[in-house]
């Protein structure tokens, strides 16, 4: 992976384990100012929006979109919910961010600390598209009762 999407990838999990969540609703401005100050990366919003599709391409992360109606009932787009995926945390975990084991713990709050983290992660299977479905139904029952849209919309 690129060091400038492994930066971006560190400072997503930042800002997810300030608020203690698993998700947080960065406009690219902000995370362009956190990479500028921090990590002395200079770059664009469009660029940022790109290292965020290929994360998501990857399997590192995924985005869910949010609409506001205004007084004209006129839909505006607001800023994405973006959630770390358990690959990302394992990676996180792997190149040593200590902090990422708490994410995994709010991600996997059944699991035990025990159980070591796998070196390589599996490969796309049945079960993991499973996962997928089951993780899917769970947000649109969440997104029903805090009055987000009847289903999730990945972008």
């Amino acid at each position: 992976m690129d060091s400038k999407k492994i930066q971006l990838l560190i400072t997503l999990q930042k800002i997810q384990s300030k608020g203690d969540k698993t998700y947080c609703m960065p406009h690219t401005r902000v995370l362009r100012r956190l990479l500028q100050k921090y990590n002395d990366n200079d770059r664009s919003e469009r660029t940022i929006y790109r290292y965020l599709q290929e994360l998501e391409f990857e399997g590192y992360i995924w985005r869910q979109e949010r609409w506001q109606t205004n007084s004209d009932m006129e839909l505006r787009r607001m800023t994405s919910i973006i959630h770390l995926t358990l690959k990302a945390v394992y990676y996180l975990i792997k190149i040593g961010i200590v902090a990422a084991k708490r994410l995994l713990s709010l991600l996997c709050p059944h699991k035990s600390d025990s159980r070591p983290i796998p070196a390589v992660l599996p490969a796309d299977t049945s079960a993991g598209k499973r996962n997928y479905e089951e993780g899917r139904i769970w947000l649109d029952e969440i997104n029903k009762i805090i009055g987000f849209r009847e289903e999730s919309v990945v972008v």
